[in-house]
């Protein structure tokens, strides 16, 4: 049931069951919609963040590059997932998080990306680069970088091919 709640499985009355197709159109929705929950949220919560928040990001951009290092994707998934879970809780919205947990594991499942995938360098060093941004002080042009990530990710998804 939960396959079909996530689109992962077609599931017709009285019918068999099936995969459900990925296409490139289906990833770039999916992506689009992950792009806009966790954009808002860090805009919303940029401006309360915290020095101990700022510790935390740091700490989840040495946790991703150290799953990257060792090839651990689940890690490395959840380290950019705990990354916007910071700042979206600064937010203050727990509904917004719940929603874009949902929409980040589906994509995470859907893109089943590998370890030896150039995109996650999209993470690392827009991560990266946010965070010198936020410790600067600088929380506008932080929103700024952590939007162009998303953009950098559509596009290498574009890129990809389909099948």
């Amino acid at each position: 049931a939960q396959l079909s709640v996530e689109g992962l499985i077609n599931v017709a009355p009285n019918r068999t069951r099936h995969v459900t197709d990925v296409t490139q159109k289906n990833a770039l929705e999916l992506i689009d919609v992950l792009s806009v929950l966790s954009c808002a949220g860090f805009e919303w919560g940029v401006d309360n963040l915290t020095g101990v928040q700022l510790t935390m990001l740091r700490r989840r951009h040495k946790e991703l590059a150290e799953a990257m290092r060792t090839g651990d994707v689940l890690a490395a998934g959840a380290a950019v997932a705990g990354f916007s879970t910071v700042v979206i809780r600064a937010s203050g919205n727990v509904e917004l998080q719940s929603m874009v947990d949902l929409v980040a594991a589906r994509t995470m499942r859907i893109l089943a990306i590998t370890s030896e995938s150039e995109v996650w360098n999209t993470w690392i060093d827009g991560h990266g680069e946010v965070l010198d941004l936020l410790e600067a002080g600088d929380g506008r042009s932080a929103t700024a970088r952590y939007r162009q990530i998303f953009a950098d990710y559509r596009a290498w998804i574009e890129k990809e091919p389909f099948t």
